[in-house]
């Protein structure tokens, strides 16, 4: 039985209170061997993360299977206020799929995926936020500039340039060597002795940008998650193609630019935190919590034919099924 009325069905509509959603999948099974310094990083990351991230934007803290002290801090945090929503997953699920459940409820414009091993600096933010802003050709940008993923899923990137859309062309970037081989040496690479080598630079026009990114953190429109992501799962725990095809490939399909930063706006930590790492947080300043002006809201207009052509097949069938099936 019911008594009353709802008192949400005479509110208006929800007005969103950001543009941008950043998710991050954490597994931390235990703290031994690979993991024995894992919660360190996991601090230094989030908690960059909190800092940098202005009033534009909410963060998704998904555990996935973890421990219970991962699940304790992340319930801290969300209890505080300093996040905006927790996942807890009694398994491991895998990354991609543990990501994308998230992502699928995302009302931002835009979404960010982010490890939980990234040490993000002031300014990444507005860094990803002003190119996806300007550029719509843009479907996706990383904070880390990397050189060499140039021709790595990015077809549409080359077909934009070969039109002559944009100024392609190699640059070196000295600038950059020092937080390039910090990266490097975060996924066991050699570092790059030479600072002259070149980068692959698109110009704009206002910015410029590298062609290609990784995808440890990537900031994507949440349209081609919507529309360009397979909708089944993955089933994977983590690798075998499952981030090519659920992250890289979605921007390729949607005929957009794979891009990361001119200037390096994030660190990769990996598994274990340096010194210098305490020092970037050190320097990071609390992001301006300047509230977020909404676009006014439009709900979806029903005039596409698809819909237009529903509603007469519904109505032609209403009546079709009630000429034979009369109600009594």
């Amino acid at each position: 039985m019911r008594v009353g009325m709802n008192p949400q069905k005479s509110e208006g509509f929800i007005s969103l209170t950001s543009k941008h959603r950043m998710i991050m999948v954490c597994y931390i099974p235990d703290f031994s061997d690979y993991y024995q310094a894992s919660f360190e990083v996991l601090q230094l990351c989030v908690e960059s993360a909190i800092k940098t991230f202005n009033a534009h934007g909410k963060i998704t803290l998904v555990n996935n299977g973890s421990c219970a002290a991962v699940r304790t801090y992340f319930n801290v945090l969300f209890e505080s206020g300093q996040i905006d929503s927790v996942i807890h997953h009694q398994e491991n699920m895998g990354k991609i799929d543990a990501m994308m459940q998230a992502a699928r409820g995302v009302r931002e414009e835009y979404i960010t995926f982010s490890d939980t091993d990234i040490l993000f600096k002031n300014g990444w933010q507005q860094a990803v936020e002003q190119l996806l802003d300007a550029y719509p050709d843009i479907g996706s940008v990383s904070p880390i500039s990397v050189r060499n993923t140039h021709s790595y899923v990015t077809m549409a990137t080359m077909r934009k340039l070969l039109r002559g859309k944009y100024r392609f062309y190699y640059e070196s970037l000295p600038q950059n060597m020092e937080d390039y081989n910090r990266f490097l040496l975060s996924i066991n690479w050699k570092p790059i002795d030479d600072v002259q080598v070149k980068w692959p630079v698109i110009d704009l026009g206002a910015h410029k940008v590298l062609m290609g990114g990784g995808h440890s953190v990537v900031t994507i429109r949440r349209s081609i998650v919507r529309d360009f992501v397979p909708k089944d799962p993955t089933l994977i725990l983590i690798g075998k193609h499952s981030v090519y095809n659920y992250i890289d490939l979605p921007v390729d399909l949607a005929g957009k630019m794979r891009v990361s930063t001119y200037a390096n706006w994030a660190y990769h930590m990996g598994n274990a935190a340096d010194t210098w790492m305490y020092d970037v947080q050190k320097d990071n300043q609390a992001a301006p919590q300047v509230p977020y002006d909404p676009p006014v809201f439009q709900q979806g207009k029903m005039i596409d034919y698809k819909t237009f052509w529903y509603k007469i097949q519904k109505e032609v069938f209403k009546k079709l099924f009630f000429l034979r099936y009369p109600n009594p």
